[in-house]
């Protein structure tokens, strides 16, 4: 039957992508096989107007709306064209379930930043969008944790009529730790104090969320400019990252200028001013702070009559 049921699927894609050539637009109807009943509007606008060259796309995206909720065996079974009208009629199938997913050998430390907990897998609706963000999410913090290569997959799995089992098979790959990080471009900054600017130490556990965070920090700095997203080379059990960014000229002149009377000269005006010199430029080699110079004037002129 399911074997049936693929090839009926093809063949209608097979024959959508014919007739949609030809037609402009569509007014796109879904209904439930063997009923005259149309899909609820939880799964889709009903019916939609569409034009020809996304009606395959409407189909797939209903299928996986009803694939999400549990109708794992959601397919096409047939359609009819009457004029600018499209029918399709879907087979439905049985709601899957979780009967059980095991956490198998995944780490207890691993489990709980995901959040995972079985009982969120025990007699719930079976969604593969939810699983794939497990499946994500674990190896997300593997690739913060040193294990970049890491790989998960399900095992042990059980159908029995609408419920289905299975446990989770962690692999973690080899430990990676960071190794000396590189600055490609003009940019001059000594290693030492980019390394601890970035916080990336050699013998640190690999982190992809950290070098996400050095880019942006990097960024920060006024006197660089990114020229290119970082990178990183593996080789054996280690990392080695590489970040590229040219000079950038930063310095900038602050000034104010004021008037007000002078008390010590009669029919005189006091000018005083101020010139701020910020130049970044010193500290390119890796020291902090904001050098400055500062000047500051009175002169007086005569006053207006």
């Amino acid at each position: 039957m399911r074997i049936f049921r693929v090839a009926m699927v093809t063949c209608i894609i097979a024959v959508l992508a014919g007739m949609v050539q030809g037609q402009p637009s569509y007014t796109l109807f879904f209904r439930l096989g063997g009923t005259s009943a149309l899909l609820p509007r939880s799964y889709s606008v009903n019916p939609v107007q569409t034009d020809s060259a996304q009606v395959l796309t409407r189909l797939q995206q209903v299928l996986l709306k009803l694939q999400s909720k549990g109708y794992l065996l959601a397919a096409a079974d047939s359609l009819r064209q009457t004029g600018d009208t499209l029918t399709v009629w879907l087979h439905l199938g049985e709601v899957y379930h979780w009967a059980s997913l095991r956490p198998g050998n995944v780490p207890e430390a691993l489990l709980r930043a995901t959040g995972y907990q079985e009982k969120l897998y025990t007699a719930k609706i079976f969604s593969p969008a939810a699983l794939a963000r497990l499946q994500e999410a674990l190896l997300t913090e593997s690739d913060n944790r040193g294990y970049p290569f890491a790989s998960i997959r399900l095992d042990s799995i059980a159908i029995l009529r609408d419920r289905i089992s299975a446990s989770l098979a962690y692999v973690p790959g080899p430990t990676i730790v960071f190794d000396t990080l590189t600055l490609q471009g003009t940019a001059r900054l000594k290693p030492h104090f980019l390394a601890h600017y970035l916080r990336i130490a050699p013998g640190q556990p690999y982190s992809e969320a950290l070098m996400q965070r050095a880019q942006r920090w990097l960024r920060q700095l006024t006197f660089v400019r990114i020229t290119a997203p970082y990178g990183v080379t593996f080789k054996n059990d280690r990392a080695y990252p590489v970040f590229f960014a040219d000079s950038r000229q930063t310095s900038s002149i602050d000034g104010i200028v004021g008037v007000q009377p002078n008390e010590l000269e009669a029919n005189r005006l006091l000018v005083t001013g101020e010139l701020t010199l910020a130049a970044p430029k010193f500290v390119q080699y890796g020291k902090t702070g904001k050098p400055a110079l500062a000047v500051a004037t009175n002169k007086t002129c005569l006053a207006p009559t």
